[in-house]
Formats: structure tokens, C-alpha cells, sequence
């Protein structure tokens, strides 16, 4: 829990710091836990991801949203229910196709007082030594992990020159979905940086990465993300059909802790909900 991390005296707070490789067990995601309960800060500025988080969840309860882990199968089934306004969604986080464990991902979900899923955001976390981003791309890696890959199935071209620099212990965040209604919530900035901050503080990140498509490059969703480096190109095919080009986007754990720190000094997480609300039309627009 975020409450008892920040009292730790004897938790990490070095950012090069390594644990050896991943621990497969489970960590408690796999059945639906508030946000708070089932956080767990290991490494990096504790006291300040544990201030963020805590700002965080206050702003989304302000929003209506209560914030919660869940299986990160939850993208997948969520996905398809809300196809409408959202298409499809990051391969490498669909476990209808590649096998992923709770311990080795998880999954961020928004819900309204209802009880309806409003928000979703996840990540998966590689490990994978001396082996770069580029070569988990060429031999689909990325998306089947250690087990061989399928005839057929993803693939991809990865020819971001950043690609052959990021290894070791690194994080993808994406499969982002905010509900049309939720869009001026401004949660396309919030929810990212919760989900690689959390990478960072539980299992020591040193990169994250994501994708963007080529209509949003230019769109206000890109400065929103908070990504300094973006790189063309990326292209992932299905069967060995091309259905989704885009680029890459990556930050370092250096980079990810600074704008963690502007993030909060601006403001954001104090605004009053009428006004996080307004250009919903524009969000929703940039989004389609």
C-alpha cells in the first residue's frame, strides 16, 4: 500500500538499482483491488510517486472515478464491448491471443458510481537482459514473450533507430480507453503517467515505451501523453496484413521522475472538475 511504502525506511530509492529477473508469482492483481490497497512502491522517489498517487486517485474521485486493478485480461474483454470508440487495441496486450500473466502486467480500470467502466489503462513489462526493443520486434518477442511464436499471428517492423537502445528492464504502457463521456476529464494525461510510474516504482523500470498512430502524432493527445521522443516508424500486421502504423514514443526513468515532478507543480491534479471538463468535444475528436 502506498500509505505504508511511504513510512518505509529500508525500500530502494535508487534509480539504477537492479532485482534480478522478473518474479512470475502473482501479485494480488488478479481479482479487482482499489487502486490504493493493492499499490506497491519498491523503487524510485518513493515519497513522491506516493504523493502523486495519492493526488491522482483524490482527482479521479473528484471526477466520479474510482480507480482499481483488475486482470489484465480486462483490456481484452473491454475492448471488444466498446469497439465504437475505440477500434482496436495494443497487441501486446491481448490475451486472446498471447499468453500474459497478471504478474508480469497489469491493468488500471476507471468506474463511475454505477459501477460502468469508464477508463482503462495497462502495461506489460520485458526483461530482457542485453536483447534491444528492435530484437523482440524482429522475432516477435514483443508480443509472444519466451513461448515460440504462431504461424501467422503478430507481427512487426520496428525501425525506430531508439528501438536498439532500449533493453534490459523496461515497460509497455498503453491499451488507454477513456469513454467518450470522460474525455475532458483530461485523463489521457493522468492515466499514462500513472501506469509508468507504476512500472517504475514496483518492478524498477528503466525505460517505458508505447506506440502512437500516424493521425495522432500531430494531435493535442501527444503533448497530453507527456513523451519528449517520438520516432517513426512502426508497422504491426496480423496474418501478414499491415492493419496499424504509427510511431514510437519512449522516455527513461530520469525523464519519467522530472516530468512526474512538473506534472504536479502545474496544477493539474488541484483543478476543479468543470474545469478539467471543458474541450471535451475537441478531445473526442482527436481521438476518433
Amino acid at each position: 500500500m502506498v500509505t505504508s511504502a511511504l513510512q518505509s525506511n529500508s525500500i530502494s530509492t535508487d534509480l539504477n538499482e537492479t532485482s534480478g529477473s522478473l518474479d512470475r508469482r502473482p501479485i494480488g492483481h488478479t481479482t479487482r483491488r482499489s487502486f490504493l490497497d493493492g499499490l506497491e512502491l519498491q523503487h524510485g522517489p518513493i515519497p513522491l510517486l506516493g504523493r502523486f498517487f495519492l493526488d491522482a486517485d483524490t482527482y479521479l474521485k473528484k471526477c466520479g472515478i474510482s480507480l482499481s486493478f483488475e486482470s489484465i485480461a480486462t483490456i481484452a474483454s473491454t475492448n471488444y464491448a466498446n469497439r465504437s470508440s475505440w477500434g482496436r487495441f495494443a497487441p501486446q496486450l491481448d490475451t486472446t491471443a498471447v499468453e500474459l500473466m497478471d504478474s508480469e502486467s497489469y491493468c488500471m480500470v476507471g468506474r463511475s458510481s454505477s459501477g460502468a467502466t469508464v477508463a482503462i489503462q495497462g502495461g506489460r513489462i520485458y526483461d530482457t537482459g542485453q536483447r534491444s526493443l528492435h530484437d523482440c520486434a524482429a522475432d516477435r518477442s514483443i508480443y509472444y514473450g519466451s513461448l515460440p511464436p504462431p504461424e501467422g499471428g503478430y507481427s512487426c517492423t520496428l525501425t525506430a533507430p531508439s528501438a536498439r537502445r532500449i533493453s534490459g528492464r523496461y515497460v509497455f504502457s498503453g491499451g488507454l480507453w477513456v469513454h467518450p463521456d470522460y474525455r475532458g476529464a483530461r485523463l489521457a494525461s493522468l492515466l499514462p503517467r500513472m501506469s509508468r510510474a507504476y512500472a517504475l516504482g514496483l518492478w524498477n523500470t528503466k525505460f517505458t515505451y508505447t506506440f502512437i498512430g500516424e493521425k495522432l502524432v500531430a494531435s493535442p493527445l501527444l503533448q497530453m501523453y507527456g513523451y519528449k521522443s517520438v520516432e517513426p516508424r512502426y508497422v504491426v500486421s496480423e496474418n501478414g496484413a499491415p492493419f496499424y502504423e504509427g510511431s514510437l514514443l519512449w522516455m527513461e526513468s530520469t525523464e519519467l521522475v522530472a516530468d512526474i515532478e512538473n506534472f504536479m507543480s502545474s496544477g493539474f491534479l488541484e483543478a476543479d472538475r468543470s474545469i478539467a471538463r471543458r474541450g471535451r468535444d475537441d478531445l473526442r475528436e482527436a481521438a476518433r
